[in-house]
């Protein structure tokens, strides 16, 4: 017995070595025995007749199991030709015909099948997303069947001007029966709309929701660059898309005003409300500003206390507050001036301390289009030490960019405020001595400081910057430094520096 066990063990690493070694062909698909598939066919569609509430679909049986695993690792390996992997993953089609539902609802299958739909042909995706449509509910709330949609649904991109080979051509020959992508789309679409709340608050539902908001608008979001405080643009691709999808789109977005509420609060929904935000934004902004107008409407009259807006209390609040940033982002003009006067202009201060508002704060001066704003006529009255410190330590930074544009749009009178103070001289040696600040970045900021030559000559700590500038201008900057403080003498920081200057010549 024990030898024979040996034997058998022996055997199994053998085959299972050649089989890692051998490049795999279109021949090479370990089929399932067709009674095993005639009855998971029939488990299939037994559960495509139930309801999502009569329990969990049946799960796929292990020699199906290990079928789809041994195709997921074939796909992973380099084929001969494109026309072997297009064979291959053809017949793989042929095997998943019938049990859809239960691939999709796999915790492992699901996995293989979102490789295969990522270089299905139209034909094949259809078949897939025709099966699971006759039961949109069970997969869409389905932890994996959510991830099999989403991936579906993101081919539409890919799929729109198909190069279709004479295989191809047969094979949707043959599933003329098989409704349109478009068309499934459509149906997903009607699906949503008629539970549109539920779909919103569940949490695999609103996954399923954004995709479908994306590809209706044809703009793939880059969740990355969608996170709080990232920056970048939002946008992964863009792609055309009949008019029926944004119609459906128009349609779809007009659900949020119903329940705005909930939407403005709920964890989940709120998601959904977001990522229309956005793309509504890019292919629809008129569609968007109304949105935008309907929420802050809303959210301004729940009087919650008598005291300022009412919109405060929502900004300190996490779910809302992510919520009214995406309102920011993609406010109009004219609607952040609103929004300004009526909400955030004088509770700056307050909500910038809060803990959660200070990112709405955030995103309100990073939307800010214009210098009205940031009431301009407010003049600098003085450096604070540690904010001196602090912004030192950032221009050393490896990338400090957002602290290089907030300096050169200070105004020349901030700056020499700066500039002539003790803290702030300090700024400008950390501006002129980091390794990571360009010579075309640093000359955006200090360019605003040559009209003031004489005053911060006359200085003793602007002196001090001034003489730095001077260590590091060219020759034609000296010149032109030597030549305004010619006829200033008098002090003697200036006398000093115009000293310097002499030697020059």
């Amino acid at each position: 017995m024990t030898m024979d066990a040996d034997h058998k063990k022996s055997t199994g690493k053998k085959r299972a070595q050649q089989g890692g070694k051998s490049r795999p062909s279109s021949s090479q698909q370990g089929q399932p025995p067709k009674r095993q598939k005639k009855d998971t066919e029939k488990s299939a569609t037994e559960q495509s007749k139930k309801g999502p509430s009569d329990g969990p679909p049946p799960r796929l049986d292990p020699k199906s199991v290990g079928y789809f695993r041994r195709v997921g690792e074939t796909l992973q390996q380099d084929f001969e030709s494109k026309d072997d992997r297009a064979l291959f993953v053809r017949n793989v089609f042929n095997e998943v015909k019938g049990i859809e539902l239960l691939l999709a609802t796999d915790a492992s299958g699901s996995i293989v099948l979102q490789k295969l739909l990522s270089v299905a042909a139209s034909a094949q995706l259809c078949q897939v997303l025709d099966a699971l449509s006759k039961t949109w509910q069970n997969v869409c709330w389905h932890r994996s069947g959510a991830h099999v949609v989403q991936t579906a649904l993101l081919q539409y991109e890919r799929l729109q001007n198909p190069e279709v080979t004479e295989e191809e051509e047969e094979e949707e020959g043959e599933s003329d029966s098989c409704s349109s992508l478009e068309d499934l789309v459509l149906s997903l679409c009607s699906e949503v709309r008629g539970n549109f709340l539920p779909y919103n608050q569940n949490t695999h539902g609103s996954f399923i929701v954004r995709t479908l908001l994306q590809v209706l608008s044809g703009t793939v979001l880059d969740q990355d660059a969608s996170k709080r405080g990232g920056r970048g643009s939002a946008v992964k691709s863009e792609f055309d898309v009949p008019p029926s999808f944004l119609q459906q789109l128009e349609e779809m977005c007009g659900l949020f005003t119903g329940d705005i509420g909930v939407f403005a609060t709920h964890k989940q929904a709120s998601l959904g409300m977001q990522t229309a935000l956005q793309v509504l934004h890019r292919k629809l902004p008129s569609t968007c500003a109304a949105l935008c107008d309907d929420v802050i409407s809303y959210l301004s009259s729940r009087n919650v206390s008598g005291d300022g807006s009412a919109l405060m209390v929502f900004l300190k609040d996490e779910t809302c507050s992510r919520l009214l940033e995406k309102i920011l982002e993609v406010s109009e003009k004219k609607q952040l001036r609103r929004l300004f006067k009526a909400h955030f202009e004088g509770q700056l201060q307050a909500l910038a301390a809060h803990p959660i508002a200070n990112f709405t704060v955030q995103r309100l001066i990073r939307a800010i289009q214009t210098k009205k704003l940031d009431h301009p006529d407010i003049k600098l009255q003085f450096v604070n030490y540690h904010g001196s410190i602090l912004l030192q330590h950032l221009l050393h930074f490896q990338d400090p960019a957002p602290v290089l544009h907030s300096l050169g749009n200070m105004t020349e009178a901030d700056l020499h405020t700066v500039a002539c103070s003790q803290p702030g001289s300090h700024v400008f040696d950390a501006l002129l001595n980091s390794a990571s600040i360009t010579e075309k970045q640093r000359k955006k900021v200090l360019r605003k400081l040559r009209a003031h030559c004489m005053e911060l000559a006359c200085n003793k700590y602007g002196s001090r910057v001034l003489d730095h500038v001077w260590n590091s201008s060219t020759l034609g900057v000296k010149e032109e430094i030597a030549q305004k403080l010619g006829n200033h003498t008098s002090t003697y920081w200036g006398r000093l520096l115009y000293t310097q200057s002499m030697r020059l010549n």
